[in-house]
């Protein structure tokens, strides 16, 4: 079961928290300070990072290594070495903080599976890490060994950038999104694009015929040309989804209950949804914050209308939200007063949102 924990009486003078990262697992105070749980499933209470100061934003956080993006435009790295000295237990430390070479004036963060992405303030977007399957928009490599990123995958042929390198094509971004071995980024137009995994079709939006692979030898970024001008996109493990500046959410992907698959590439409009903010995907579903609300459609970790599976459902926590965060096995929300509260699949949490950290 799930405990909630306060802090101690000497530490009452504690900033409030402004955002969460990787499922509630770390997350940041309003003086740029950064803490995390020393168990990923809140088992035991939370600690200041050392090393971190200034911090604006932080992504990732439920594996080895998390990132930082300071109010100065630099990126910083952290690790977690953990251990499971019991059945059902693990227990991190947190430290080694060292900055990203080679990046600045960046302006959001996000984290995939084994690799991050970087906006900087010119609308570039650049990433390093993993780039077996094009997760930082080049194929080159994997196509001059003859290899698709299925086979890719199967042979588990790994490419890795250690310095940050720029992302092809794009330009005038004001968005970015990431998660497992693929991302999408919005541009300053209203224009979606996507790059990675597309071994399981996730984001062709039905067929490669809606949308465009740029005429580029190498370069494995899509033009989603088939979606309408947007004004938010989130990319998910296994689903994504933009919101028009019609106001509509629309999604794509496979969402799944146990060993059964629903949905299709094809993007539908979530309904229901009601002036969303704030989207992000999870686990086979879209979150987002409705009337100051979490709000939740496609199975993920929390249920759904098996009738209407595209139906938008209220998660039930009564106080309004002010942010969502998917994580591994579970997804976190932070109040409007300082709490967070998870749900989900990992060890501790039922379906319901249990709450976990009061300020």
């Amino acid at each position: 079961m799930a405990l909630v924990w306060q802090h101690a009486q000497g530490e009452q003078a504690l900033q409030p928290i402004v955002a969460i990262a990787a499922g509630g697992t770390s997350f940041l105070r309003a003086d740029g300070n950064v803490w995390a749980f020393t168990d990923p499933n809140h088992l035991t209470g939370p600690v200041r990072v050392p090393g971190l100061k200034d911090i604006v934003q932080i992504a990732g956080g439920d594996s080895a290594t998390a990132y930082a993006l300071r109010r100065d435009g630099s990126v910083w790295s952290w690790t977690a070495q953990c251990r499971s000295p019991e059945e059902d237990e693990t227990v991190c430390r947190y430290g080694q903080v060292r900055q990203i070479s080679g990046l600045a004036n960046v302006i959001q963060l996000a984290t995939g599976r084994a690799f991050v992405i970087a906006l900087k303030r010119d609308g570039t977007v650049w990433g390093w890490g993993d780039n077996t399957v094009g997760q930082l928009g080049d194929m080159a490599e994997m196509l001059k060994i003859g290899l698709s990123q299925r086979g890719a995958l199967e042979k588990d042929h790994a490419i890795t950038v250690l310095t940050p390198i720029q992302i092809p094509i794009l330009k005038d971004i004001v968005k970015i999104s990431a998660d497992l071995d693929h991302a999408i980024a919005l541009d300053k137009a209203g224009q979606p694009w996507t790059w990675g995994c597309n071994a399981s079709g996730l984001f062709t939006v039905g067929t490669l015929g809606e949308g465009e692979f740029v005429s580029q030898a190498g370069v494995g970024v899509i033009k989603l040309t088939s979606l309408p001008p947007s004004s938010d996109v989130a990319a998910g493990s296994s689903r994504m989804a933009v919101v028009g500046r019609d106001g509509k959410i629309r999604a794509w992907g496979v969402y799944r209950d146990g060993v059964v698959q629903y949905g299709d590439m094809k993007a539908e409009e979530v309904t229901g949804a009601n002036k969303p903010q704030r989207i992000v995907a999870g686990d086979g579903a879209v979150f987002w914050i409705g009337d100051g609300f979490a709000w939740q459609q496609g199975p993920g970790m929390f249920g759904y209308d098996k009738d209407d599976p595209g139906k938008a459902m209220k998660v039930g926590v009564d106080t309004p939200i002010t942010e969502i965060s998917p994580g591994a096995f579970k997804v976190s929300a932070l109040t409007a007063n300082g709490q967070i509260w998870s749900w989900g699949n990992g060890f501790g949490y039922a379906s319901r949102p249990t709450l976990v950290l009061e300020k």
